[in-house]
């Protein structure tokens, strides 16, 4: 038997501040994936990320695996009335 690998591929938009909404419904596909597959299934993320060196809190929160009110992305979104799925950090 071969091992199960799950692939996602993605293509962020270039406006940073609309990156923090790809991240949250990034991160909002990964949990649907996680309840399709086994525990320990491989997953590799790749795409066109378009980030910047001033501006890594939507890729920060992809790394973390969730997105709290307390980052950059998640004061803005909630400024915006733009926050599913995010928790608080603590």
């Amino acid at each position: 038997g071969g091992m199960e690998v799950v692939v996602t591929n993605v293509h962020w938009s270039y406006d940073k501040k609309q990156q923090c909404q790809n991240a949250v419904e990034t991160l909002a596909h990964l949990r649907q994936v996680e309840d399709l597959f086994d525990r320990g299934t491989a997953h590799v993320i790749t795409g066109d990320f378009n980030t910047y060196n001033d501006w890594g809190s939507p890729v920060e929160a992809l790394l973390m695996g969730e997105m709290t009110l307390e980052s950059v992305c998640g004061k803005d979104l909630q400024s915006r009335n733009r926050s599913p799925r995010i928790r608080r950090g603590g």
